[in-house]
This record gives structure tokens, sequence and C-alpha cells, in this order.
């Protein structure tokens, strides 16, 4: 501590304080010790009032840097809210463009709704009709299964009924095979004890006619029978019986008896067509028609003939 006279008081090197200089008095310069002390006193507080206010300052500057950290942190964080702003910005704006074409795409549906609503409600009638013949299906197979033996006896009793109308045509038109040496084919064939001659002539012509009429009844009740529908269909009136073709000419009437208006040519025409209804009948019964042999009319009463040895064999005859 230095006391200068000029009333400047200096501590250390960094400070320099006014500080009261005592007063003069008329007879000398005199300073006292409780000047001194006043004088320290008061400079001590001085001292503390700065290092209070040094300290001050510091704590300032701190919460000042602390203050400036976080504004920059609230900064960055505004920054970041607004980059985030910008891009829910951007996002709505998609939204709004998603959110039209979903709304577009909507009226779309409705609009194609409404055109397949009459188509959905046919859908539906047809899904439960198909429901109710699937369940009437369903039902029909327990049925079916329940009656399965039934079914079965029952065919069988028409089967036996079939078999035995059949062997009663057969015994009342009884086709027989005779072995002729003379014959070309080694065999004439007769019905009821009556023969279909391959040449016809006027003086065989009543047999003949008399002989298709039996075929043509015979192949009309063994139809019957089987069930079997007649590629030709027969007109049967006895021994003037007719064949008619009603695919080709349903008006045209081919005779089956001789006659002298008749040709030759129109007759054997009706006897092929026999010949091609009694094939229906052996492929009915599962049986190989036989090959064309000699006449027309031998090859007729063949095939007849055939047909009856699966009902009533030579031996049961």
């Amino acid at each position: 501590v230095f006391i200068l006279l000029d009333g400047v008081y200096t501590f250390g090197e960094e400070v320099k304080i006014p500080v009261i200089a005592p007063p003069r008095k008329e007879r000398g310069l005199k300073i006292t010790a409780s000047a001194i002390l006043q004088q320290l006193t008061h400079l001590s507080q001085e001292v503390d009032e700065y290092h209070l206010a040094l300290k001050t300052r510091k704590e300032l500057e701190r919460e000042l840097s602390e203050a400036l950290i976080k504004a920059e942190e609230r900064m960055a964080k505004v920054r970041r809210t607004r980059a985030s702003l910008s891009m829910l910005a951007e996002i709505r704006k998609d939204i709004e463009k998603e959110k039209k074409q979903l709304s577009e795409r909507l009226k779309d549906i409705r609009s194609r709704r409404q055109a397949l609503k009459p188509r959905g409600e046919l859908m539906l009638v047809l899904w439960r009709e198909l429901e109710l013949k699937r369940k009437a299906l369903e039902q029909n197979q327990k049925k079916s299964g329940s009656n399965h033996r039934t079914r079965l006896v029952v065919g069988t009793r028409v089967f036996l009924r079939q078999m035995r109308m059949l062997s009663i045509l057969y015994s009342i038109y009884p086709v027989r095979k005779v072995t002729d040496r003379k014959s070309s084919h080694g065999a004439t064939y007769y019905i009821r004890n009556v023969t279909i001659p391959d040449r016809i002539s006027e003086s065989l012509g009543q047999d003949m006619s008399v002989a298709l009429g039996y075929c043509a009844h015979m192949v009309v009740l063994a139809s019957k029978y089987l069930g079997v529908v007649l590629r030709y269909r027969i007109v049967y009136q006895a021994s003037k019986s007719m064949v008619v073709d009603d695919v080709q000419d349903p008006v045209k009437k081919v005779a089956l008896y001789y006659k002298e208006s008749h040709s030759r040519g129109m007759i054997h025409g009706g006897i092929g067509m026999m010949i091609v209804n009694v094939g229906q009948l052996l492929d009915a019964c599962n049986l190989r028609p036989s090959e064309a042999m000699g006449g027309s009319g031998t090859h007729l009463l063949h095939r007849l003939y055939i047909l009856q040895r699966q009902i009533m064999p030579e031996d049961s005859q």
C-alpha cells in the first residue's frame, strides 16, 4: 500500500481507486492512525465489492454462454422443426393426391358395382338353385344307395321278362336252318316253313310276301321288347308290309311284298333295309352281325337265325 500526498491511492498493479485525502491543517501536514484505518477499511470494502462484482460478472458470462448454447440448440430444433414442417407439407400434398386418386377409384368401383349388381343377383339366384340341386342330388344318392339292390332286382326281372317275351316271339316265328348242297351257300333258311328266294319270280312271289311279313312282324316286336329304335320304320300289314326311310324320304314307302308292278330292285332295297334293322337288334344283344352271304333274302333270314339262337339254342328248340 502506497499513500501519496496528491490523494491518489495505488493498490497492486491493476486497479486505481481514488481515496479521500485527509484534511490539511494550517499548522502543517499531520496524518493520524485512525484516518489511515478508516481509509483501509473503506478500501477493503471497495475491494470486496469489486471481487463480488467480478464474481457476478463471471457467473453472468457463464450464464450467458449457457444461454447462448441453449439458444443455438433451440435454433437447431427450430431448423429441424421447419424442415420437418416442410416435409409434412410435402407429405400432405402427396396424401391429397392419393386421396383424389382413391376417390376417383372409389367412384369407378361404385359405378362398376352398380353395373354388376344385376349379375350378382342373378349369380345368387343360380347359386341357390345349384345348392338346391346339390341337396337333391345328395338325397338321390342316398336313396340310390339304399335302392341299389332294388334296382338290381328290378333290372334282373326286366331282363328275364325281355328274354321270356323274345322266347315266346321266337316260338311263334321260328327260324330254322336246313343244309342244302344245291344252294350256293350250303344252307337254306325257313321262317314258319316259308323261305325267301334269292331270285324273285311270279311262282314264288306269294310265299316270299308271307315270309317277309313274318320277318317284319318279328322285327317290330323284338325292337319293342329290347327298346331299340329302328333306322327304318316298318309299316306292318301282314303279307303287304312296307319300310319307310323317315330321314331321307319320309313319304316314299318301299314294299316288302311281290307285285307285278313292283320292280325287283325295289323289293331287294326293302330287304336290305330290313337287314340293317336286324343288325341293330344284333348290336343291342352284343352279337356280331354276319357278313353278306348269298342273296339278300338268305342274308336276312340268316341274321334272324343268329338272333334267335341267343335265346333259343338248337338243343332247346
